[in-house]
């Protein structure tokens, strides 16, 4: 059996089910997630969304300082300034270390309101 995630939002559902997470009700950046860890260490982010209605355009990003002490930033996007037709779309999982002490932030953006709920988990590797 899997540990609890340090930080989540609501799973997807199964098909044919109302959308879960949280929904993005503007086209601001929204936080999804934020979590100082207390000490350095390694991260896996999994992450998806699901865009209902119309195409639209989403940005999913992630931001950390790195145990070298800089600030990083990834878009986890599978298609950047693209819009997207309404699906389920699967992110990448994606690893990092973290500086500890310092904010670990997850964003999200759509191109049109109340289209696109997204849903994450944070996991702290051992």
């Amino acid at each position: 059996m899997l540990p609890e995630p340090l930080q989540g939002l609501p799973s997807s559902p199964s098909t044919g089910q109302s959308p879960t997470g949280i929904l993005l009700t503007s086209t601001a950046a929204t936080v999804l997630l934020s979590y100082v860890p207390s000490t350095t260490a390694g991260f896996l982010l999994l992450a998806s969304f699901e865009i209902v209605g119309a195409t639209t355009q989403v940005m999913v990003w992630l931001t950390w300082t790195g145990q070298d002490g800089g600030a990083h930033t990834v878009d986890l996007t599978p298609a950047i300034g693209v819009s997207l037709p309404p699906e389920d779309y699967g992110l990448q999982p994606y690893p990092f270390t973290a500086l500890g002490g310092q904010a670990i932030t997850l964003y999200a953006k759509a191109g049109t309101a109340n289209q696109v709920y997204v849903t994450a988990d944070l996991w702290q590797q051992d």
